[in-house]
This record gives structure tokens, C-alpha cells and sequence, in this order.
């Protein structure tokens, strides 16, 4: 168990890291966060700002879940990984 543990972590640890390398350098330094119903963004933010978020969800729920017996933070990394190539789609 603690074998597929450590690949797993590492595993999400490097999509996490890799996801917040690309979209840093490749986002414009606007970046929108949210759009309305027809399409439209409706808020911006400084893109360090809107990938330090979903990178500390990812880097956290990672190392919670290395550290404890629970799934629970891991899902939480996934959430963190969803909103960052969320975010690649609707500003690329």
C-alpha cells in the first residue's frame, strides 16, 4: 500500500507542478476565473494570484494524503488540478 502511495503522491505532485509551470508561463497576466451564462468573462484576476490557488489545493491535498491514511485529501488535489486546466481552457 505504501508503494502505491508514494507513486500516486509523486504522481499528482508532478501534474500539479507541471500544470503551474505551463500555465505561468503560457496564460496572458490577466487571467479570467469566472464567466457568466452567455459565455462572457465576468472576472479577472493577476495570474499569480489565480494559479497559486488551485497549485496550493493540489500541493496540499497531496502531501495530506502521503501523510495520512485518507483518500479524502486526494480529491482534494484533483480539485486543485481541475481548476487549473479550467483555467488553461477559457484563457487560451
Amino acid at each position: 500500500m505504501k508503494l502505491n502511495k508514494n507513486i500516486i503522491s509523486g504522481l499528482v505532485f508532478s501534474i500539479a507542478i507541471i500544470l503551474s509551470l505551463y500555465s505561468y508561463f503560457n496564460l496572458p497576466e490577466t487571467v479570467t476565473v469566472q464567466i457568466d451564462f452567455s459565455g462572457n468573462p465576468s472576472n479577472t484576476e493577476p495570474k499569480i494570484f489565480a494559479l497559486f490557488i488551485p497549485m496550493i489545493l493540489s500541493i496540499g491535498g497531496t502531501i495530506g494524503y502521503y501523510k495520512y491514511e485518507e483518500t479524502k485529501p486526494l480529491f482534494i488535489s484533483i480539485i486543485g488540478i481541475i481548476i487549473m486546466i479550467l483555467t488553461l481552457i477559457f484563457n487560451m
